[in-house]
């Protein structure tokens, strides 16, 4: 018997709940089951299994599993070239996940390249501010910050940190990340006082929109502390430090009160 698309896509929602809360192997099994039951009833190239697909190697790659993830996203993207063309934003997410599997791999250049290809691509497809531009341009920044390219990483942020802002407002999510990130830049470049200026906005808007016990809040919270201290600003790097000690606590204790 075939599984009907509204279970198709319950099961993948429910995959992707599980990755989100970590439980990988969880969310693989899930995947993994979804597509047995739908073997016999739907192609491997219709629209809901492509997305279960394409849910199960994100997953894979999170695991380390690479090379099973990047036969997966190949496949995917190949399927998506034929039906879609090379300029879909689907066929883009199967490219980008490739590019994020090089990056994994170490492939530093590789994945810089490819990276720089879809960035460009989705600029001139759906415009600078797109989300899929975005969370590329985020890719590719992030990678040249993690090569140590502080002062490229910090120009490209910059510029998407800018059309984040215009996009989906200060205090969304994507926004925070990319101000963060871009703080990181600043600050190992040693341009210590417009960090901490950004790792106190990232701190206040997430302790308001997520709390002050968030883990995202905590990390913040944590690199304004340590930036503060390379500063030498010592009473704001006690009390930082000292938020960031309660902070991780109330989440131990919430967390094994919800165990019980």
């Amino acid at each position: 018997m075939g599984c009907p698309p509204d279970i198709i896509n319950a099961r993948n929602s429910l995959g992707v709940t599980l990755k989100e809360f970590g439980k990988t192997q969880e969310a693989e099994s899930v995947y993994r089951e979804a597509l047995r039951d739908a073997a016999s009833k739907h192609f491997d190239d219709q629209p809901p299994i492509l997305t279960l697909r394409h849910n199960l190697a994100v997953v894979l790659r999170i695991q380390g599993n690479l090379d099973e993830a990047e036969k997966e996203q190949s496949a995917i993207m190949e399927i998506q070239k034929r039906r879609l063309g090379p300029d879909h934003p689907e066929t883009f997410a199967a490219r980008l996940s490739l590019a994020r599997i090089l990056d994994d791999r170490g492939a530093a250049a590789e994945a810089e390249t490819a990276y720089r290809q879809l960035l460009s691509g989705c600029t001139r497809v759906m415009g600078r501010e797109h989300r899929q531009t975005l969370s590329i341009w985020g890719n590719l920044a992030f990678l040249l910050g993690d090569q140590g390219r502080f002062t490229e990483a910090e120009a490209e942020y910059r510029d998407a940190l800018e059309a984040c802002q215009k996009t989906l407002g200060d205090d969304h999510p994507e926004t925070l990340t990319m101000n963060h990130n871009l703080a990181m830049a600043l600050g190992n470049q040693g341009k210590l006082a417009e960090a901490i200026a950004r790792f106190n906005d990232v701190v206040e808007r997430r302790t308001r929109t997520l709390g002050p016990s968030h883990s995202e809040t905590l990390a913040a919270r944590k690199n304004l502390s340590e930036g503060l201290s390379r500063a030498r600003q010592a009473p704001s790097t006690a009390d930082q430090f000292k938020n960031v000690t309660e902070g991780y606590e109330h989440t131990h204790d919430a967390n094994r009160d919800s165990t019980r």
